[in-house]
């Protein structure tokens, strides 16, 4: 923990600046009881806002030359800004009044920068309507919203001003004016709306500038999904900034409704709550499980719906709710981030400050929606802080994989010079005898060329027995056929060019005969033992007429060990076997397993019918090799599966073991709504995937034959 905070002072500092802004921001006049005093104020210097306590008439709409008739106990002090709060209801309507005393030296021309009220309102100042925005009314079927941030100015001749302002809501969770009214002289609220105007298009520019930079990083690097993240979560961050503060959209297209900015706001918050989590569930993907992930994304997809088919005062109650589980998700982040920092994750501690500065915004903001807080809103440079620290952090890992890889250019041109000085060096001393090098030379070429065509007659020999080995395998049409398009699956990965495994189906009298086999071995050997179980399978089944699967595995004993003469040549190879055969109506079908076992799947689970604890062959010990058969009931059975011990015994993962029977189980089980002819193709990856973590390589031959199981009523 030292050492992150000796590297990190920049971030530290930029933490304390953060909460400094916030804890620090207030007002020196606060109004009183309906009346405000700003007879101190610099109006070439100062601009004040009018917090505080105003006099509020609630269900009543009063007009401003009735205002001074209305008795004391008609009205009550309520907050600045605010929303309403018990006794009032957020539905309803209201008048505020506020009389400021603007001293003696006061300017002739003043201006009011007016924020959003919820949700429609008028402005009187002095008796003349300023400004107004919706639809005003005690109706709620008229009344209307309306969010359209301004400056707005007004002559003064007196020094007191007379302000009242009606306000109507039935659209929001929210009522009444929720943000501040600043006043001051024409040029400073002038200069505070541009300034206000500027941050707005500055952040903007900036958010969108970052994800189109990423997003095109992406499109060159997309293997690399944080850079997709991180772009959807800037350019959402970059509309929102056109839907809050000073509502640029608004300013830029006049005509759009207010009932589509509400929305857009809401929707740009919940896009970047979609999108986060997965960003940062990338940069911390050991820490952060899937499952925390899934549950966001899924909440934001919900919360989607929501404010695209609900109105908005049923859709407004969603900020409680995402920034409640924006909280929690973060805290856990945190949580995970700091594990992360422990374990020295490059830029770690990067992550965490922005993290933090988020976390910190993101209270304040959700204070301020339950009016617990009257702290301007921090999200927006919170986030914008946050953003350009992640810019940062990827920049910072891109730059830790040049730096390594320039690392190993520097190792790989030492490595070809010092390999370009041996081979200069052996070219010096083999020049000092070269007569004698020319002789061995020219023996070396002519072994070269007996090498190179012994290995081409090998090569082309073995070539031609697969495609011996292969014709003898049943082809995907004869499966098609004999199975059912689309109802089979078939993994087959000889590990060298010929293989031990093989497998075999056929129909007689009606009955299904599906065998799958390992031969003891891989290669050539294990290929001329599995020809020779191909053809007395064969034999078995198509001229004996064999279909009990018990008997098949019985004759194929007596046959291996009778071919091989093993009792007289000590040669103890054999063969695993597999033996199915489906009833005519694929009602059941009868299994018998020489050392191989049936996995089938019946009501989404994955069971198992082992075989027998030897195989058909090599050496008996005095033990009678018997081979019992077993019904299964198909049912409930939707798959049953076959397959050789290559897939289960091959090791890999992490700590480079056998990947086992009960992860083959549980894959099989995640594929069972899949297509058939896609499940192959699933499992070839992953085993692809897991020899590749081990850093080995295939080890033994790979079989694997399922078929799905189409029960009719």
């Amino acid at each position: 923990m030292e050492e992150f905070l000796e590297h990190n002072m920049f971030m530290n500092r930029l933490l304390i600046i953060f909460l400094l802004h916030i804890s620090f921001f207030g007002n020196a006049q606060i109004a009183q009881h309906g009346w405000m005093d700003l007879s101190s104020i610099d109006w070439e210097k100062d601009k004040v806002r009018l917090d505080g306590e105003w006099h509020f008439y609630w269900k009543a709409l009063i007009p401003p030359d009735s205002i001074d008739t209305i008795e004391e106990k008609k009205w009550d002090n309520i907050i600045v800004p605010g929303v309403w709060k018990a006794p009032f209801t957020a539905e309803g309507y209201g008048t505020y009044h506020l009389k400021v005393y603007l001293g003696e030296n006061y300017p002739t021309l003043l201006g009011v920068k007016l924020q959003t009220f919820a949700t429609a309102y008028r402005l009187y100042v002095n008796g003349k309507l300023l400004d107004k925005e919706g639809v005003l009314s005690v109706d709620p079927e008229k009344s209307e919203g309306g969010f359209n941030p301004k400056a707005v100015f007004f002559a003064v001749d007196s020094s007191y001003l007379d302000i009242l302002i009606q306000v109507s809501n039935y659209d929001h969770r929210n009522g009444g004016m929720w943000r501040e009214i600043l006043i001051g002289s024409e040029a400073q609220i002038q200069y505070y709306r541009e300034k206000a105007v500027v941050k707005d298009v500055l952040f903007f520019g900036i958010l969108l500038i970052m994800g189109v930079y990423f997003m095109v990083f992406h499109m060159m690097h997309r293997q690399d999904k944080a850079m997709l993240y991180f772009s959807m979560g800037s350019t959402f961050l970059a509309l929102r900034e056109l839907v809050t503060d000073e509502y640029l959209l608004q300013l830029w297209c006049p005509g759009i409704s207010w009932l589509w900015l509400l929305r857009l706001e809401y929707l740009s918050f919940v896009a970047v709550f979609i999108a986060f989590p997965l960003f940062l569930k990338e940069i911390l993907s050991t820490y952060i499980s899937d499952r925390v992930t899934q549950s966001t994304v899924y909440a934001g997809g919900v919360f989607v719906v929501v404010l695209l088919f609900f109105p908005p005062n049923y859709f407004t109650y969603l900020s409680i709710i995402t920034y409640s589980a924006l909280l929690v998700f973060w805290i856990f982040v945190i949580q995970a981030n700091i594990k992360a920092i422990k374990d020295k994750m490059r830029g770690g501690s990067l992550l965490l400050t922005g993290m933090i500065v988020v976390l910190l915004s993101c209270t304040n903001d959700f204070l301020i929606s339950l009016s617990l807080f009257s702290t301007p809103p921090m999200i927006t440079i919170s986030v914008l802080v946050f953003m350009i620290l992640m810019a940062i952090l990827l920049s910072y890992r891109y730059i830790g994989v040049f730096s390594n890889n320039q690392r190993l250019t520097i190792a790989l041109n030492k490595a070809n010079a010092e390999l370009e000085f041996k081979v200069a060096e052996r070219t010096r001393l083999l020049s000092l005898s070269n007569s004698e090098l020319e002789i061995k030379n020219r023996e070396v070429e002519s072994n070269k060329k007996v090498l190179e065509a012994r290995n081409k007659e090998i090569t082309s020999s073995i070539n031609y027995a697969s495609r011996i080995q292969q014709a003898t395998l049943p082809t995907p049409q004869k499966l098609d056929e004999l199975i059912g398009v689309g109802r089979y699956t078939l993994l087959y990965m000889p590990k060298d060019v010929v293989a031990g495994d093989f497998y075999y189906v056929e129909k007689h009298a009606g009955k299904l005969v599906i065998i799958v086999a390992d031969s003891t071995g891989h290669g050539v050997p294990g290929a001329l033992l599995s020809m020779m179980g191909m053809e007395l399978v064969k034999d078995i089944v198509e001229v004996q007429q064999v279909l009990d699967p018990s008997r098949i595995l019985s004759m194929m004993h007596s046959r291996v060990r009778s071919m091989l003469q093993q009792r007289e040549s000590g040669n103890f190879d054999g063969i695993e076997l597999a033996v199915c055969v489906f009833a005519e109506d694929w009602s059941s079908l009868q299994f018998a397993g020489a050392h191989r076992p049936l996995v089938y799947i019946k009501n989404g689970e994955v069971m198992l019918i082992k075989g027998e604890k030897y195989g058909v062959g090599g050496v008996v010990r005095g033990v009678e090799r018997i081979y019992p058969n077993h019904e299964l009931r198909l049912d409930e059975v939707s798959a049953i599966y076959l397959f050789s011990d290559g897939y289960p015994d091959q090791f890999g993962g992490q700590y480079n073991r056998k990947f086992t029977m009960n992860r083959l189980k549980n894959i099989l089980l995640k594929q069972e709504q899949e297509p058939m002819e896609r499940v192959a193709e699933r499992l070839r990856r992953v085993l692809e995937e897991w020899i590749q973590k081990g850093g080995d390589e295939q080890i033994d031959d790979v079989l694997l034959l399922g078929v799905r199981i189409c029960n009719e009523e």
